[in-house]
């Protein structure tokens, strides 16, 4: 997490990986989850998992995002994702591309069953 805004209760995301020019960002509010939210979740450099949906304004709907400006995110669920290893900053991602592949050979197989 790169920052939170009690006021709003807007959590700020960044992803740094793989190291694009300007990193992906989401501001993810999180007002409806907040009573479960633990404070390890909201303290800045957290890694957190956030299943949400995507909250364009009405006037964007139909536009493509500017690509510099954060998403909008309405979380449903909030939950730490522990630790990471600061040696290895990209462990977190590297994990879940891991996860995905493996998910899509599995869905491969089951094609062709």
């Amino acid at each position: 997490m790169n920052s939170y805004n009690i006021r709003t209760a807007i959590l700020n995301l960044v992803s740094r990986y793989p190291s694009p020019p300007e990193a992906p960002a989401a501001d993810v509010q999180i007002s409806h989850v907040l009573a479960d939210a633990s404070v390890e979740t909201l303290q800045v450099g957290a890694w957190v998992n956030v299943i949400g949906y995507v909250a364009y304004p009405p006037q964007v709907k139909k536009r493509v995002l500017d690509s510099a400006s954060a998403v909008k995110v309405q979380a449903v669920l909030l939950w730490s994702a522990g630790s990471a290893s600061v040696a290895q900053p990209c462990q977190y991602e590297e994990a879940l591309l891991s996860k995905r592949a493996a998910m899509g050979a599995m869905a491969q197989a089951r094609k062709h069953r």
